[in-house]
């Protein structure tokens, strides 16, 4: 008998064993993900607080002056100070007019030699000749470490190298736009950071008068509009001279003008220093439905050469619909009924307010609404 307990009580301590392992082996996983979790917050800290207010892009030489036409040049892209980084992306934008680009090169940042770690070095556009790139002036280039599990980089250190051919006399800014590093932790991957740059400028004029903008620098800010709203547009333009200009810009609708003023340049320093922006309200009461492309002109400065890229349309356009086209797709149907019916009776102060359905503007929907809709009904643009 007491043998018995004795066994009963040794049993009952291996029960115990057993559950409070089986409880561990349970909380392992969660023990694990917490850890991790804890060193991803670490991370994404310390990488956060690595970046230094030194870190930027910038371009090498910061001037090229000695340059004639068919001559060639090389700009190296760099970066200053840079967190742990585990890849980099940076768009190149320069005068097609007076520049063309004819090579690329990986930088040895990412690789760090004598190591030479594994890399994806891409553009787009793609693959040379590069006459998309020279059509329009840009590129993008990008590079990633292939191994997620090699060191990150860090430090100052050349990303890239491209290659110019002069095509003509004149100047232009070797522009960096869109400088990004992926130098931390979100959701588990590497997310990215967007850093300022130093530009490099090139001319061989002296003085040089230049105004430029080309098409990228239209952006909408809302494609599309319902008859009567106003859409706003922004227009950068940029000075790419060495003077000091004033200048008229003129924002078209199509042909009709939408927004004019007067503006003055910078002939010196980056991108931001020698650009200004103009933002258009456009008012499209009295417009009739349809797409409208955008544009604008510089008339020419005194002593200009390069007025090609004083005019620049056609890629950014505008969309004026009717006011009962409620889902903005053109067409005035079933769906934009569809859409007001699920919200009539609601006003500006229900939670399932839908404001593209009060087509009065009144702050409720209601029977005027639903006769609006109705009177737009099948129209189209």
């Amino acid at each position: 008998m007491f043998g018995k307990r004795i066994d009963v009580e040794e049993r009952m301590k291996r029960n115990r064993i057993m559950k409070s392992r089986n409880k561990l082996l349970w909380a392992l996983p969660l023990l694990m993900l917490l850890v991790s979790t804890t060193l991803v917050e670490i991370l994404i800290l310390v990488n956060v607080t690595l970046a230094s207010p030194a870190t930027y892009i910038y371009a090498t030489p910061a001037v090229i002056t000695d340059k004639v036409i068919g001559n060639t040049f090389a700009v190296d892209m760099n970066v200053s100070e840079a967190p742990d980084t585990f890849a980099w992306e940076v768009l190149v934008s320069w005068d097609p007019n007076a520049l063309e680009l004819f090579y690329k090169l990986e930088g040895e940042f990412l690789k760090r030699p004598p190591t030479n770690y594994q890399t994806t070095f891409t553009t787009y556009p793609t693959t040379p000749p590069w006459d998309q790139a020279n059509v329009k002036g840009e590129i993008t280039v990008g590079c990633t470490l292939n191994n997620p599990l090699d060191p990150w980089a860090n430090g100052t250190g050349r990303l890239f190298r491209l290659g110019f051919r002069v095509k003509a006399n004149g100047s232009t800014l070797i522009n960096l736009f869109d400088t990004v590093l992926l130098d931390h932790i979100e959701a588990g991957a590497p997310a990215p950071t967007v850093y300022s740059n130093n530009d490099s400028f090139f001319y061989n004029v002296n003085p040089s008068h230049d105004i430029s903008g080309r098409a990228r620098y239209i952006t909408p800010l809302n494609t599309s509009v319902h008859v009567g709203e106003i859409a706003k547009i922004n227009v950068t333009v940029l000075n790419e001279g060495t003077v000091s200009e004033s200048i008229t810009l003129n924002v078209y609708a199509n042909d009709t003008l939408i927004g004019t003023t007067g503006l003055s340049l910078n002939g010196t320093g980056n991108f931001e220093n020698r650009s200004r922006t103009y933002t258009v309200n456009w008012n499209t009461t009295g417009f009739a439905l349809g797409r409208y492309n955008i544009s604008a002109t510089v008339p020419a400065v005194t002593g200009e050469v390069d007025t090609a890229d004083n005019t620049y349309m056609g890629e950014k356009q505008v969309t004026i619909l009717p006011i009962a086209d409620i889902d903005h797709d053109g067409t005035v149907n079933v769906d934009d009924l569809t859409s007001l019916v699920q919200v009539y009776g609601t006003t500006s102060t229900s939670s399932n307010w839908n404001p593209s359905a009060d087509l009065n503007k009144d702050s409720k929907i209601d029977a005027e609404d639903i006769f609006l809709l109705g009177r737009d009904y099948g129209k189209t643009i």
